[in-house]
């Protein structure tokens, strides 16, 4: 096809999405707004399989020392747990360590912290290390019993359940986004519908002419093209200002909760709403042409 022929034809989109006004508004919304939740759950699933992986290579098992036992008796406490089966190492960390490591993290927010510095109400503990996950529920059971041990924190567990709420989280964005592609996909084709309908008699008189049905199509899936890719456009701005507005505003207020990076995470899921935009398009303006253009 030659490039004034394609020129020609995106004009007589252009044209048509121009004409149908309120209908192509309608159309470029709800595909803004079914890209939205797809950027916004695929977000969401993303930053809770990171966070998870993140808790999952750090620290599994934590011990609490006893608020009245001695140093000896930690010492010891320490040894009894470097033995335990299925243990491959074991870190003692002391209250002042630990209050230091909190405030690291609190970043320039550490200033929250000084009422609690004078009396320090963190315990002493252990960071344990089990050599398999499915062996920590045995390491928690056995550390439990270590004299001067009073409390152990199993961190497999809220791993675990950042792993089902993930699991959850696709699932309902799985149904939500099916849904909305739907939704986007009659809109679209209800809006190249009318365009077909005000152009018929058109239609006809270049149907005469000898204009290949190609030809007499090829404006409409433009149309559709342009749609989507309006709709994945708004989308995608709002995606690339909130997300890193969101990243900022969580770096700021909770400095420690791992969150991805924009610059690594925002290209390729712009690029791919783009992508999902066009296809939406194409697909309504395909299937609408299919059903209403007799050609």
């Amino acid at each position: 096809m030659r490039l004034r022929t394609v020129g020609h034809l995106t004009a007589e989109a252009v044209r048509s999405v121009q004409d149908n006004g309120l209908l192509s508004v309608a159309a470029i919304s709800t595909v803004a707004v079914s890209l939205l939740v797809l950027a916004v759950i695929s977000l969401l699933a993303l930053n809770m399989q990171h966070l998870t992986r993140v808790m999952d290579a750090k620290v599994q098992v934590v011990a609490y020392f006893a608020p009245k036992a001695t140093a000896a008796q930690e010492t010891a406490a320490v040894e009894r747990i470097k033995a335990l089966p299925h243990v491959t190492g074991v870190k003692y960390v002391s209250r002042a360590a630990a209050l230091r490591q909190l405030a690291h993290e609190f970043g320039r927010d550490r200033t929250l912290l000084h009422q609690v510095e004078t009396h320090n109400p963190l315990p002493d503990s252990a960071d344990v290390f089990v050599d398999k996950t499915g062996n920590i529920s045995g390491a928690v059971r056995a550390v439990q019993k270590v004299p001067s041990v009073a409390s152990v924190h199993d961190a497999q567990a809220v791993v675990n359940k950042l792993t089902n709420f993930t699991r959850a989280v696709r699932y309902l964005g799985l149904f939500l986004v099916s849904a909305l592609a739907l939704a986007t996909v009659i809109v679209i084709g209800n809006t190249v519908r009318v365009a077909v309908y005000a152009r018929r008699e058109q239609i006809g008189i270049m149907k005469l002419v000898g204009a290949t049905n190609g030809f007499i199509r090829w404006p409409f899936f433009i149309e559709g093209a342009i749609l989507g890719l309006g709709g994945a456009m708004v989308s995608g701005a709002i995606v690339w200002w909130g997300y890193r507005w969101l990243n900022h505003a969580v770096a700021a207020l909770v400095p420690f909760l791992p969150l991805l990076a924009p610059a690594h995470l925002l290209p390729h899921l712009v690029e791919t709403l783009l992508a999902s935009g066009l296809l939406l398009g194409a697909l309504g303006s395909a299937i609408s042409v299919r059903r209403h253009l007799n050609v």
